[in-house]
């Protein structure tokens, strides 16, 4: 039997219906199951599921296919992950894949009277007949060299002379002369268990089943050793997540691994992990080090990560060296198990404990480099899983350095409709540090925030040139030319550079200086949250607060007229609940609006017009008693306190009541001949001298900045950034008011539902308006 016919086989009997309907609830529609399709939100069913053909077929978003198919798309399986899935669950065997030689190292004989293989010494008759300068190396040397080591070593040259420099002076200096003891004992007891390796006929085996049995010692020796998994609960780690990732600890004596693998040191030798001193001794790579396990696409164990638990020990990281199966640019730590949490967004960050953190409190997704720069096949790969990618850095210079090169080595794969966003979270946090400070719906809300490409670029390079300047513009524009050259064919780079002009001031649509100018400030500057940062634009521009149209109206109260705005643009204060406008894919089995189990009639069998006839005028039955419905329970109007804190709502608040004060005191200032940007600092100070000295102390250490940053490139306007930040607040309190109302009243639900998605589309057509 040929092997494309076995998979056939294992696909035909693969019960589509138990995968499928572990995700969508499938009810039974004659020789069929229906239910809401997965891939694309819907309220009515149009996905269905043949389980005689093996298909699946939604009519609203035409996907279809077959188990294999689903595992794939759905579940984000590769081929081979999804084709032993289902050769698992129908019980058919895969034909088996003929083992690479390159992947594989000659097995030693089995040996019954030399306990530790090519250990200390080379006699094979006795491997305890140790020399004395052995045996006191093996005591002393661990506390000496922790102290001595050289530091900021290279891990992958660890033969080098100068690394092993004093490495060979303990090892051969002749005037030590201590007693072997317990420490030796200590660091090998117990590592004789027998490991499970497949031997093929020949004595070979494979270097990945040689991996998975060292990542189960490693697992083993962090059981027993209290200080490493110290070490990891005290880094925030749950027993479930250390399992998860199969954390791990190696022992701190220098052949550890031998006495484990005594069969299997030519194997560990070209994985790396025993490397060979220039004297000819064979050392173990990863010593009292916690274990970090890398995995491929496929969950295999390909080479390890040891960290030390003393942040003074150096180097901090040694990572496994490039061998047969670990190449580190073309692996990401957490890759495989976003990828198994079905993880829709992916975030680059720096550390392996920045995956581990994010991923234990539900924030999937998150993958770092090995190490090293990350590569574009890299960012390739992660924009194949999602368009958008975002980049999260620490804020220091070595953090934003990086950005920048993951910037660089991004741009040749940023096609049309891919997108890298940029995030540097507040107070020097690292992503393991925010969330547990902060929580997972802290987290996501940054990630949420991050910039974009443009005003990223944007952000840099105004703090590294002078906009004012002509000779420093001119740089300016060289940089985003040369950068820009790196982007693949299409109309993005031409974009780019005209978006980079408007935003100097020096393209076609000059008068979008101050929008553009002010837009590299929103989310950049990472500890202004959105609403301080509203609250440093209403002290910039005050008068954004006062509605000119309603000058008669009372100032001692906040009129959210900026709010209204919005929901009058946007048409979100008159969405209708029920559309009327139905499509030829929704008329599956109509169900009547009283009775879900309402069977059609036999005209409404025969003739589509009478189910769609039926159907509308059900809607505008329904619509009716909807709108009575309000009437006789309406929703509380829309006021600031619905989308701003406290502390906002204060200032907004106090600058309404002082907007005399603050018009008499600009009046007087322009009459002394102070500039605009004069004048604006006076009123912001105006204004803080009112408020608390809490609040006024929270203001004053962020308008510097943030005054200095808009003064500098000559902004004198932040309506467009203020419509932008009460936008995305309009979103959240239509997001909040759906939760709200959830397990309450399934109508409200419907309104905010579609308030939201009018606010949303009359919001991305703003943003488009601007760039055009």
């Amino acid at each position: 039997m040929s092997n494309n016919h076995i998979i056939e086989q294992i696909i035909k009997q693969a019960d589509i219906v138990k995968i499928i309907g572990k995700h969508v609830e499938l009810k039974k529609s004659g020789n069929e199951f229906k239910g809401c399709c997965p891939f694309h939100g819907e309220k009515t069913p149009s996905f269905f599921v043949n389980p005689e053909k093996g298909f699946y077929n939604c009519f609203g978003c035409g996907v279809k296919g077959n188990a294999l198919t689903f595992l794939k798309e759905y579940e984000n399986m590769t081929a081979g992950e999804a084709l032993k899935e289902l050769s698992r669950q129908t019980g058919i065997e895969l034909p088996k894949e003929k083992i690479d030689k390159n992947l594989t190292y000659q097995r030693k004989p089995k040996q019954t009277n030399n306990q530790f293989g090519n250990g200390w010494g080379n006699n094979s008759n006795n491997s305890n007949n140790l020399n004395n300068n052995q045996q006191n190396f093996i005591q002393n040397f661990n506390d000496e060299y922790y102290q001595n080591f050289p530091p900021n070593v290279d891990n992958d040259n660890l033969s080098s002379q100068d690394i092993h420099e004093n490495f060979h002076h303990h090892f051969d200096n002749p005037s030590v002369d201590n007693d072997v003891n317990g420490h030796f004992a200590d660091n090998f007891s117990d590592n004789t268990a027998n490991f499970l390796i497949e031997e093929q006929s020949d004595g070979s085996s494979s270097l990945y089943d040689l991996l998975t049995q060292v990542a189960i010692f490693y697992q083993q020796q962090l059981i027993k050793n209290n200080l490493a998994m110290n070490y990891f609960k005290t880094r925030g780690l749950t027993d479930n997540t250390i399992a998860d990732f199969a954390l791990g600890y190696a022992p701190s004596g220098w052949q550890h691994l031998e006495q484990a693998f005594p069969r299997d040191i030519d194997g560990l030798k070209i994985l790396g992990l025993i490397r060979t001193s220039e004297k000819g001794r064979d050392y173990d790579l990863l010593r009292n080090r916690v274990i970090f396990p890398i995995r491929d696409n496929q969950g295999q164990v390909i080479g390890f990560a040891g960290r030390a638990m003393n942040d003074d020990d150096m180097p901090k990281y040694v990572n496994s060296s490039d061998s047969p199966v670990f190449h580190k640019q073309q692996i990401l730590y957490g890759l495989y198990e976003g990828r198994q949490a079905r993880a829709k967004n992916w975030l680059v960050v720096e550390g392996y404990m920045d995956v581990i953190s994010l991923h234990q409190a539900g924030v999937y997704g998150a993958v770092a480099s090995m190490g090293t720069a990350i590569a574009t096949n890299q960012i390739d790969k992660l924009l194949q899983l999602n368009p958008v990618l975002t980049l999260s850095f620490d804020g220091d210079s070595a953090g934003q350095k990086a950005a920048w090169r993951a910037m660089e080595m991004g741009l040749p794969v940023l096609n049309d409709g891919k997108e890298l966003r940029f995030l540097t979270l507040p107070n020097n946090h690292d992503p393991d540090s925010f969330v547990k400070a902060h929580g997972a719906t802290a987290m996501q809300q940054q990630i949420h925030n991050a910039i974009s490409l443009s005003q990223y670029l944007f952000s840099v390079l105004s703090q590294k040139y002078d906009v004012k300047s002509a000779e420093d513009r001119s740089k300016f524009l060289r940089d985003i030319y040369d950068l820009t050259k790196k982007l693949p064919k299409g109309t993005y780079g031409w974009l780019l550079r005209e978006d980079m002009k408007n935003r100097l001031g020096l393209g076609f649509n000059k008068t979008q200086k101050n929008n553009f100018s002010q837009d590299a400030l929103l989310n950049f500057h990472n500890e202004l949250t959105p609403l301080l940062l509203l609250q440093m634009c209403f002290l910039y521009q005050p008068e954004l607060l006062i509605n000119s149209d309603s000058q008669s109206q009372s100032q001692s109260q906040a009129t959210p007229f900026l709010l209204e705005y919005i929901l009058l643009a946007s048409g979100a204060n008159k969405v209708p609940l029920f559309h009327s406008n139905i499509k030829k894919s929704d008329l599956q089995p109509i169900y009547d609006v009283n009775d879900e189990n309402y069977q059609p009639t036999d005209d409404e069998k025969k003739s589509e017009y009478a189910r769609v006839e039926r159907l509308l005028k059900a809607e505008s039955e329904l619509e009716i008693r909807t709108q009575q419905y309000f009437q006789q329970n309406p929703l509380p109007n829309l006021t600031w306190q619905s989308v701003v804190d406290e502390q906002t709502l204060s200032l907004i608040q106090w600058i309404e009541k002082v907007q005399k004060n603050i018009d008499d005191l600009q009046t007087s200032l322009t009459k002394s001949n102070a500039n605009a940007f004069e004048i604006i600092n006076a009123k912001a100070h105006f204004i803080m001298a009112g408020v608390s000295a809490e609040h006024q102390q929270l203001l004053i250490s962020h308008w510097v900045k943030f005054f200095d940053e808009l003064s500098r490139r000559e902004v004198t306007d932040v309506s467009s950034l203020v419509t932008e930040i009460l936008a995305k607040q309009l979103l959240d309190w239509a997001d909040n008011q759906m939760a709200i109302y959830s397990k309450v009243n399934v109508l409200y639900v419907n309104l905010f539902n579609k308030r939201h998605q009018a606010i949303y589309e009359w919001f991305q057509k703003w943003l488009q308006q601007k760039v055009n």
